[in-house]
């Protein structure tokens, strides 16, 4: 049985040390609240080790990410640390819905409650982030005080000390990093933990070390080292990695418990707890646990993460430069090139492959720990693992030295199909030796333009809006479609959109405009033309039946006199009728043809809005 503690208070403004007694003889150690929170549980007191475990994140996860918490539950309530702290973005939050956060927290709550030792929260910006991306919105950051913890606090355990500090404080201003009521607190709060004697690690959830304007290295790190901190862990990128030490500070970044994440454990990316022992020596180690093993703390350096990060988001690695005609209705040969380039500092192979089926997991991941990435990032909706295209020859393992590119030819064929279909998927694996030697594969993932044909004597079929990038945050809903039907010299758009809720965004402060390019609501982008003639029209659910013609060179969008239009919703989706009048309709030289492109924006009343286009951008179809 954990003996009780004191609490020890700390102001905000770095006053005085005010101590509460609990009744015991000799200070025990407490918890110091940098904010007003919700009591916390006091700390145990180890007979011969302290263990600490520390939860990473679980967004941007879907609710599949909850299984990784309830695997990470019951392997600690048999490891039995003494504590289990979090690294912050337990919950995905980034909402407007206050209901909806607290579900969030009930479900997250529902499972680590369960753990059979104290456990000390974090506030991720998942946490405190509000959907109405105002920064100065702190409904969920005074509801996260209420519901977990204090925003920052320092918690005295019997052989060590851990700060929890709050790295989307937002009196520091622009960016992200610690602010001066925060700031004087830490000093005041580490020279009391300093006078202990005892080691003293520092846990937040941005790696503020890494951003820029966070002043890390002028205002906080100094303090550190004048207190003789041991580590500084942080989480936020879902990459596990030990950064190098710094004035004798250890430096950690974890991964993931129950996120997303898009690459292989040796790239950093695994659903892993992690462990700080500390002995009565005062020895101290740091490691990490996917089920069923541990990890060093360095099994993946800071420039091994870096190069995958270079390889997996650097779009000069794989560019195809080609696009094939749509399938529909026709066979397709086709030969695209796909220009390779190696922007990091050590030779890379790469392969690749056309997704030609549903994942089924990595073979030589051991079952104890799978992590089940490609099941995990798999979306039905978005990837065709049943596509009709082939490559006609194989795909060479190319070899690149650093800087060097080439240039790969790729035959494609697909019979015709019967109804337009999402593009087929590439994948691409970029292999390199990393510190360790180890051949660590870096995965970038391409789809394939298509050229689309329209025929508008066709009005019964629906053409799918797809997504033609990638993006974590994409949905697990089916891909809208449009059908085209001309109507006079007017052309109408018939759009349905599976969606479980149409969401308007009213209050938004934001103009017409800037709404345009990242709508905080559903919407709808029509493109016609290419080029410098190119027309872009924009409808939302809140502006009834006006539709609106954003102009690059305009200060205020123009109305456009749409003769109807018509918005229906229930709960499995929307519906969007429009009838856009012959003028604003350019037509290609002879008449017979139009360049249109048409995007829906889909929000979900979230901070993250979603993109699925009838064609890729910059390749508009033609419309017949």
């Amino acid at each position: 049985m954990h003996r009780l503690t004191r609490i020890l208070v700390l102001s905000l403004l770095a006053a005085p040390l005010s101590v509460v007694h609990a009744g015991a003889a000799e200070p025990p150690p407490g918890i110091i609240p940098g904010t007003a929170g919700r009591d916390l549980p006091p700390p145990p007191d180890p007979e011969r080790s302290l263990v600490l475990a520390v939860l990473p994140d679980r967004t941007t996860g879907r609710d599949w990410g909850l299984r990784y918490i309830e695997m990470a539950v019951e392997d600690l309530n048999r490891i039995r640390p003494d504590a289990v702290l979090s690294i912050g973005d337990m919950i995905q939050g980034y909402t407007r819905s206050v209901e909806q956060w607290d579900r969030e927290v009930a479900e997250y709550r529902a499972i680590t409650d369960r753990l059979t030792m104290p456990f000390y929260p974090l506030a991720g910006n998942h946490e405190v982030v509000s959907g109405t991306r105002n920064r100065q919105d702190l409904t969920f950051q005074e509801r996260y005080q209420q519901t977990f913890a204090p925003l920052y606090y320092a918690v005295e355990f019997d052989l060590a000390s851990v700060v929890v500090l709050y790295s989307d404080d937002p009196t520091f201003g622009s960016g992200f990093g610690i602010g001066e009521a925060q700031l004087a607190w830490l000093g005041t709060c580490l020279e009391r933990l300093a006078a202990r004697d005892k080691p003293i690690f520092v846990l937040l959830h941005r790696p503020l070390w890494r951003s820029r304007g966070s002043g890390w290295a002028e205002r906080v790190h100094p303090v550190l080292v004048r207190h003789r901190v041991h580590a500084v862990i942080g989480g936020h990128f879902h990459s596990l990695q030990r950064d190098p030490d710094w004035d004798g500070i250890q430096y950690h970044i974890l991964g993931t418990c129950g996120g997303m994440i898009d690459q292989l454990p040796l790239a950093g990316q695994l659903q892993h707890l992690s462990f700080i022992r500390v002995r009565v020596n005062g020895d101290v180690s740091i490691y990490h646990q996917p089920v069923g093993t541990t990890l060093p703390d360095d099994f993946v350096l800071g420039i091994d993460q870096d190069r995958v990060n270079r390889l997996k988001t650097d779009d000069r690695v794989v560019r195809i430069r080609d696009a094939a005609n749509d399938p529909f209705r026709g066979p397709v040969a086709a030969t695209v090139t796909a220009e390779m380039f190696n922007p990091i500092d050590v030779p890379v192979e790469i392969t690749g492959r056309v997704v030609t089926a549903k994942p089924e997991g990595e073979s030589w991941l051991a079952s104890t720990w799978l992590s089940r990435m490609e099941q995990d990032r798999f979306n039905p909706y978005t990837t065709d693992a049943e596509t009709s295209f082939r490559t006609t020859g194989a795909l060479s393992r190319v070899r690149l030295e650093p800087g060097q590119r080439k240039h790969i030819v790729i035959d494609l064929a697909s019979p015709a199909v019967e109804a337009p279909r999402n593009p087929p998927e590439f994948e691409f694996r970029a292999f390199f030796r990393d510190s360790h030697g180890r051949e660590t594969p870096a995965l970038i993932r391409r789809r394939l333009p298509l050229r689309r044909v329209i025929d508008s004597g066709n009005p019964m079929t629906e053409w799918p809006l797809c997504a033609w990038d990638f993006s974590v945050y994409e949905t697990l809903e089916r891909n809208p479609s449009v059908r085209f039907q001309q109507n006079g010299n007017g052309l109408v758009l018939h759009l349905k959109v599976p969606d479980d809720r149409l969401s308007g965004f009213e209050a938004h402060p934001r103009g017409v405009i800037e709404r345009s390019t990242d709508p905080p609501s559903d919407a709808v982008v029509i493109l016609i033309g290419e080029g410098t003639t190119q027309r872009r029209f924009y409808i939302e659910p809140q502006m009834g039946l006006e539709v609106v013609e954003i102009r690059p060179e305009a200060a205020q969008p123009s109305s456009v006199q749409a003769e109807w239009a018509n918005w229906e919703g229930d709960g499995s989706g929307w519906a969007l009728t429009i009838r856009l009048p012959s003028e604003v309709l350019i037509r290609e030289p002879g008449g017979e043809a139009i360049r249109i492109n048409i995007g829906i924006a889909d929000n979900d009343d979230s901070y993250h809005t979603q993109w699925r286009w009838l064609a890729p951008v910059g390749l508009s179809a033609w419309l017949r």
